[in-house]
């Protein structure tokens, strides 16, 4: 599994990780590093520390090797306020054609990874503090919208319960 540490975000927060496990995300990242490097693209000479990336340079240009450009959205907060923030649709857009690239079909995105990443570790007896800190959280309760139940889950949770009251 390869770690990358970011610190370029559309919402200004805390650096965030992202963490590689699947061999065709793997190799596709480092065809991109490859595409980096070959045109000085925020490359650094020594490839053996940050898989070769300066390490506060944004890690996905465009074409061109410039950032993606950013629009302000707004949304409401978790105490009802309006809040304004930074996205980057085209963005969103490339790392879903990533995905693709990948070999990865529809339903995937940078989401979708995350919802997965957290439920593994939860299923894997993880507490949601670990799940917090390696999402990049700062509190707690936003860890729960990216935590998935399956079906048998509810049903084993369910029948634990139940056998507990026999």
């Amino acid at each position: 599994m390869s770690n990358i540490r970011t610190s370029q975000q559309a919402r200004p927060r805390r650096p965030r990780c992202i963490y590689l496990a699947h061999e065709r995300t793997i190799a596709a990242f480092d065809r991109y590093i490859d595409w980096r490097y070959q045109r000085g693209a925020g490359a650094a000479l020594d490839r053996r520390e940050y898989r070769g990336l300066m390490p506060y340079t944004r890690l996905i240009l465009t074409q061109k090797g410039s950032a993606f450009e950013l629009s302000v959205k707004r949304r409401i907060n978790f105490d009802g306020e309006t809040v304004e923030y930074l996205a980057a649709d085209s963005l969103q857009s490339y790392v879903t054609g990533l995905y693709r690239a990948a070999g990865l079909g529809a339903g995937h995105s940078s989401h979708s990874g995350r919802r997965t990443f957290a439920s593994r570790l939860v299923a894997q007896g993880h507490s949601l503090d670990t799940v917090q800190l390696l999402l990049g959280h700062s509190h707690l309760d936003h860890v729960s919208p990216y935590l998935e139940v399956s079906t048998r889950e509810r049903r084993e949770a369910m029948a634990a319960f139940d056998d507990d009251w026999d």
